[in-house]
């Protein structure tokens, strides 16, 4: 009777997250096709559309300003190392970096 308790626990705890996974895919996958049928555009095409706009105003003159202000506050500051975090994952330092290195080269 122990081996069987020991064995449902284990089963357990290892299906719980595969089933929250696959939930969470679901819930994905769904959106994903809305969102194709509604707009007539790639998801992907959206969130680099997205990320290219947050880009071009974080190193336009007044989103520098924005964070300069920003930065003498407590919120402020959290808000820039998040803004940073996010630029960092999507491949922003990436991005400054080839652009200088074709801006070389010409």
């Amino acid at each position: 009777m122990l081996e069987s308790l020991v064995t449902a626990v284990s089963v357990g705890a290892i299906a719980t997250p595969v089933a929250a996974a696959a939930q969470g895919l679901g819930t994905a996958a769904i959106a994903y096709i809305l969102i194709d049928a509604l707009t007539d555009q790639d998801i992907f095409e959206i969130i680099a559309g997205w990320r290219d706009d947050y880009r071009a105003h974080q190193e336009s003159p007044e989103g520098r300003a924005e964070h300069e202000e920003r930065a003498h506050s407590l919120f402020g500051g959290i808000r820039n190392v998040f803004n940073t975090i996010i630029d960092a994952l999507t491949g922003g330092p990436i991005d400054r970096f080839q652009r200088r290195q074709e801006e070389e080269n010409i």
